[in-house]
């Protein structure tokens, strides 16, 4: 984050009376339930599974673990 933007970013949680942390997590939370943001991490989870031989469920799992994921499948 550049210092203008975390600058502001101070300033805009005091005014609404939240602490950093607070303002961070709101903004988080808004970010992940967004439908824009939803749809996006849909369509690249399809691609990585897809590209790794992986069902979503599967490729989703294995991420959330930190578990490496396959090698590319053979095109």
């Amino acid at each position: 984050m550049a210092e203008w933007d975390w600058d502001r970013f101070k300033v805009m949680s005091k005014i609404s009376n939240a602490s950093i942390s607070e303002q961070l997590g709101l903004l988080v939370q808004k970010f992940v339930s967004d439908p824009t943001n939803q749809k996006l991490f849909e369509e690249r989870l399809d691609y990585l599974a897809k590209k790794h031989g992986m069902t979503p469920e599967e490729c989703f799992n294995c991420l959330r673990d930190d578990q490496p994921l396959p090698e590319p499948a053979k095109q």
